[in-house]
């Protein structure tokens, strides 16, 4: 129960300090960063080895050089981890923020730099650099998004970084099966070994052990982090512990009614746990914000149908 609070409590920051951001102006990019992992290794080495490549890049003279050039005013970082057949897969996405928005050159130069830096590090620790996706021709180590500077773009941008973020934010499981489904390719997430457990059968003394390790291995670590002083810049309040967004009281009497079409759509484009999150924070407002930053220009509400108190007729546009 206190666990997607907490979770919707985090998604609203991030959308917060996107708006206030993009509302005066300033830029973004998006950065995936992975790790190189083989089987039966320890999520607790994986985690460590995220860590210490990404404080070994900050660190860099390199990357305090283009902080500069670009503006750079900080970032929010997210950790994600799935659990694959043969090992654990931890991510971490950075919104990074800046002054003003970069163009496509200077992220695609910045995101060489990172990948050099990055494959540097693990190349001292023993891994192998990232190396490029034979299918995408993207870089598989250190990938930078680059987000476009008009409204619409950086909606869609926000968007597809939201839907990345779901598994990492774990917002609501049942709405995630399609994790299960994927476990031989993206994994399933941490929180689909308790439905296995519950279960029982032949995986459940396996599927327990996997949780004990993720429990210990994520102990102390935080869903979603903003860098010293970002909020400060941005206006924000201080944030809240997790314990006070597990306190607040989240009403559970109205509802928003969505066309069936509308939810298979959500649904199939992984969005729907994103949908759930957003009705906890901030009701029917906050749904229609969050659907048209994932789906911009195509949300149509009718006007002024109330459906009973509270909730709202919302479609998609063909």
């Amino acid at each position: 129960m206190c666990a997607p609070k907490i979770r919707a409590g985090r998604m609203a920051d991030v959308l917060e300090a996107f708006d206030r951001h993009a509302a005066r102006g300033g830029g973004f990019a998006f950065l995936t960063l992975t790790v190189q992992h083989s089987h039966g290794e320890k999520l607790a080495e994986l985690l460590a080895l995220l860590g210490g490549a990404w404080a070994f890049v900050a660190r860099s003279r390199e990357y305090r050089q283009w902080r500069e050039r670009l503006g750079l005013l900080g970032n929010i970082t997210a950790l994600e981890v799935t659990d694959g057949r043969n090992s654990w897969h931890p991510h971490r996405h950075v919104m990074l923020f800046f002054e003003r928005p970069p163009s496509r050159d200077e992220v695609e130069a910045l995101e060489a730099v990172l990948d050099e830096l990055y494959g540097r590090w693990l190349a001292k620790q023993g891994r192998k650099r990232g190396g490029v996706d034979q299918h995408t021709g993207r870089r598989v180590g250190v990938r930078l998004d680059y987000v476009p500077p008009d409204s619409a773009g950086r909606r869609e941008q926000l968007g597809c970084y939201l839907t990345k973020l779901q598994a990492g934010f774990e917002l609501a499981r049942g709405d995630l099966k399609q994790s299960r489904q994927a476990a031989g390719a993206g994994g399933r997430l941490p929180m689909d070994l308790l439905d296995v457990i519950e279960a029982g059968g032949d995986d459940q003394a396996a599927a327990v052990a996997r949780w004990r390790e993720y429990e210990q291995a994520m102990t102390g670590k935080s869903a979603v982090r903003f860098s010293k002083g970002l909020r400060g810049e941005l206006g924000m309040e201080t944030a809240k512990t997790d314990q006070e967004l597990a306190e607040e009281e989240v009403g559970g009497e109205s509802g928003i009614f969505v066309t069936a079409r509308l939810y298979r759509r959500s649904f199939k484009d992984g969005h729907a746990p994103a949908l759930l999150a957003a009705y906890g924070v901030g009701g029917d407002v906050q749904v229609l914000r969050l659907l048209n930053l994932m789906y911009p220009g195509k949300i149509v509400a009718e006007d002024g149908h109330l459906v009973e108190p509270g909730t709202l007729l919302v479609d998609l546009r063909r």
